[in-house]
């Protein structure tokens, strides 16, 4: 269809009022309600929000049922889903659907979250949930194809709810690469729709604009056939008109702030393990171990603590470091629905390992939770994951001969999945410091991580295993000549590791690329204070001594 035929049809559309932000959510929520497998989403959440709807009270909505914040944090609680101490974190979600529940268009007053009518809730959960905007918003020639980036990006944007103060200081050409990056990676399962990526960031607007230009494609009436519809790219003057209408910022102006972001790692972390389909006790109630693994993760976000956390920290921090970060609030909605995912049930959440129970375990059921984040679904710390070795201070060194047999026995398994855990205190600021390296020879799986003061993990370039190798005062672990080397020094008294981007694998760049260069070149010097080993053993099999 030429463009001038488009308009005729994109104005006499807006005269009949069916491109108002009203009527256009009104459409989208009936294209979710099409498209969605009606046997789960919707069923489940009408099941849900009838538990949490209340009986009008002289509301804008007049006699229609709503639910609001405290019959969400309410119904949770009774559920034992978020325990009482995490409940801060109920109210957030609410506030995460109340935000993508006006989605493409921002919410009018984000700040004061009103109660949610049930065609508000129903989107809200659409949008939050992995994968569903691929079913009910339009892909194709005519469009452009949805990427998980743009899933991350509506969980920062319901999220983040300040202006960043440094928001000027971005480099736009910078930042429309990385985007461009971003909307063309799209998954395997997702193959056959990769010729249809498209560029979401131009002269027109950000990812935002581009947003409301993929609704106004999708809510389209059909009156010229579905063969025959007016292209995404003719609704670009509406889109702007709209967006001038709604839009208060641009997607990099957005920031989530540090105590926000604070209270739902709370739970992400907690909800990490499970007891018994719960989250688990042991992780929520030793406090402060779990406030310092929040600590720990919040510095891969911001590692400038106060400048709050803008869209490419999150999204780089997230894809790089915690791929199943918010396994468990997806989770959590799924039961909200009244239908687990079948990907994401309970199953494939790790039990605490007994062991960790011990107050002088260096991996803390915080720290479990910590290397569930970033370890896939199927490789979990369950039960038969346990200590089988450690040194503390004084049976440190390589003289000593425990200690080195457990370095080599370490490095010649090729059995079991087995971590290396240090803990210390860093020589240059003697600060705690908590790193290892996992090593999996089923999947050839190795991955070296540090748990404080920083949450991290670095991957080995592609085909890199670890090697042992005797150097003048210690043993090199990993890394010789490579982006990161990890290494027992001063006779195995320290641990030694140090990071080189520019060693990297150009295959590894990208995001992974992106978030070392914020880190960028460093080198830490641990003295080692305990070490431990954990290795996971089949059902029967024993531990070693």
């Amino acid at each position: 269809m030429d463009d001038e035929s488009a308009q005729e049809y994109i104005n006499k559309w807006v005269e009949q009022g069916l491109m108002s932000p009203p009527a256009i959510l009104t459409t989208l929520h009936f294209r979710m309600q099409s498209q969605v497998d009606p046997h789960t989403l919707p069923m489940g959440l009408s099941k849900t929000f009838q538990r949490l709807s209340t009986a009008p009270q002289n509301n804008s909505n007049n006699d229609i049922p709503t639910a609001n914040e405290e019959s969400l944090v309410a119904f949770l609680a009774d559920a034992s889903a978020i325990p009482a101490s995490l409940a801060p974190a109920s109210r957030l979600i609410y506030q995460m659907i109340h935000h993508l529940s006006h989605s493409p268009f921002p919410p009018s007053d984000p700040s004061t979250p009103r109660p949610l009518t049930l065609p508000e809730f129903q989107r809200g959960i659409f949008w939050l949930l992995p994968d569903q905007a691929n079913l009910f918003i339009d892909q194709g020639s005519s469009s452009r194809t949805r990427t998980p980036a743009d899933h991350c990006r509506m969980l920062f944007q319901s999220l983040a709810t300040k202006t960043a103060s440094n928001s000027q200081l971005f480099n736009l050409s910078e930042a429309r690469k990385l985007s461009e990056r971003r909307a063309y990676q799209v998954p395997e399962y997702q193959s056959m729709s990769r010729d249809f990526c498209r560029p979401n960031f131009d002269d027109d607007g950000d990812e935002l604009f581009h947003d409301v230009l993929d609704v106004l494609y999708t809510v389209q009436p059909l009156e010229i056939g579905p063969y025959a519809r007016v292209e995404r790219d003719s609704f670009r003057e509406l889109a702007k008109r709209l967006g001038g209408e709604t839009a208060s910022v641009t997607l990099r102006e957005m920031e989530i702030g540090e105590e926000r972001f604070r209270v739902l790692l709370r739970y992400l972390l907690a909800a990490q393990l499970r007891q018994d389909g719960r989250v688990c006790g042991e992780v929520v109630e030793r406090k402060e171990e779990l406030d310092e693994a929040v600590e720990a993760v919040l510095g891969s976000f911001c590692l400038h603590r106060g400048e709050g956390i803008g869209w490419e920290k999150f999204y780089s921090a997230v894809t790089t470091v915690f791929p199943h970060l918010f396994e468990p609030l997806f989770n959590l909605i799924h039961k909200l629905l009244g239908h687990p995912s079948p990907e994401l049930t309970l199953d494939n959440f790790s039990s605490l390992p007994k062991t960790a129970c011990k107050e002088t375990s260096v991996l803390t059921p915080a720290a479990f939770a910590q290397l569930n984040t970033f370890f896939s679904s199927k490789t979990t710390f369950d039960r038969d994951f346990v200590c089988t070795r450690t040194h503390s201070t004084e049976a440190v060194g390589l003289e000593n001969r425990a200690f080195r047999g457990t370095i080599e026995a370490v490095i010649s398994n090729d059995k079991n999945p087995t971590l290396l855990v240090v803990s210390g205190t860093m020589n240059s600021t003697a600060e705690k410091c908590v790193l290892g390296f996992f090593s999996d020879p089923s999947s050839e799986n190795n991955v070296i991580f540090q748990l404080h003061p920083i949450h991290d993990i670095f991957y080995p370039n592609k085909g890199d295993t670890i090697d042992v190798e005797e150097t003048e005062d210690g043993v090199l672990l990993y890394g010789k000549e490579r982006w990161i080397e990890m290494t027992l020094a001063n006779h195995g008294r320290e641990v030694v590791l140090a990071c080189r981007p520019k060693r990297m694998d150009r295959e590894m760049e990208g995001e992974m690329w992106g978030f070392r260069q914020m880190r960028g070149d460093f080198e830490m010097r641990v003295g080692v204070e305990r070490m431990e080993v954990w290795e996971e053993f089949p059902i029967g099999e024993g531990a070693a001594a």
